[in-house]
């Protein structure tokens, strides 16, 4: 369907709904994944509310903005929330001691994926609604984009790669396979 949306129809109305449901269910995505790996109560519903509301921006920047063009508000308005999200994640993981470090669990590079995603398209989606009618502004576009797409699902294929350790590994260290009082000669 992408490329049917985006090669052979590229300015019927039908791209524009898919697109939006696209990022819809993209953000919806990624905010239940950081829920259900965040610790917090309050931030987990902050999480519910944000992504109820930018559900509501999303649908209404659609009926707003004209039809014959994509609005890029709503994308640019998901890396900011996403990243927001992402901070705080990478705080709440530093608060918390684990045996496991972080970079391996598959969250982590799934976590990494979007913020460089994110972090590179941010700005091209801010300036995207004031120059998509410049031709060498849309080969920048597309380029800046594929780049950073690419990373992400290279990161993502690193992420399904990823084999995570069990939770409570065994240490061989002598501290905790030995009673340290029985190594004690009498």
């Amino acid at each position: 369907p992408v490329f049917y949306f985006r090669y052979i129809k590229p300015s019927d109305e039908i791209r524009l709904v898919f697109l939006r449901i696209f990022l819809i269910i993209e953000f919806t995505s990624l905010s239940l994944i950081l829920y259900y790996n965040l610790e917090q109560k309050l931030l987990k519903k902050i999480i519910l509310i944000i992504s109820f509301f930018f559900i509501i921006f999303s649908i209404y920047d659609y009926i707003v903005s004209d039809k014959s063009k994509f609005s890029f508000i709503p994308l640019a308005a998901e890396c900011l929330i996403l990243l927001v999200y992402i901070i705080y994640f990478f705080y709440e993981k530093i608060q918390i001691n684990t045996f496991i470090p972080i970079y391996q669990t598959y969250i982590f590079w799934i976590i990494v994926a979007f913020t460089v995603y994110c972090a590179g398209n941010f700005f091209l989606f801010l300036y995207s609604n004031s120059a998509v009618k410049n031709e060498q502004f849309q080969f920048q576009y597309t380029l800046i984009y594929s780049t950073f797409t690419i990373l992400k699902n290279v990161i993502l294929c690193i992420a399904i790669l990823i084999n995570q350790p069990k939770e409570n590994p065994k240490y061989n260290d002598f501290l905790t396979n030995h009673n340290f009082l029985d190594s004690i000669k009498k």
